[in-house]
């Protein structure tokens, strides 16, 4: 009787092995689909805050003028 077993080898192997590589898990996959999402979600966050914070005072004195004005 043989000390070892015969070692069978998958001939598709190495054309397989990409699919188990890190960059195609599905977590990589979701965190790539959106490139840029992350850095635009806050960008835009900022510029509505800033808009608020800055520009609502401006916009109040403004619509409290023309609201004074008579239409003819």
């Amino acid at each position: 009787m043989p000390d070892h077993l015969p070692v069978f080898r998958d001939p598709w192997a190495k054309l397989e092995a990409w699919r188990s590589h890190q960059v195609f898990t599905k977590r990589a996959m979701l965190s790539n689909f959106f490139p840029g999402f992350g850095v635009a979600l806050f960008a835009f966050t900022a510029y509505v805050a800033a808009d608020e914070l800055y520009f609502k005072p401006q916009k109040a004195l403004m619509a409290h003028e023309h609201h004074g004005e008579e239409h003819h």
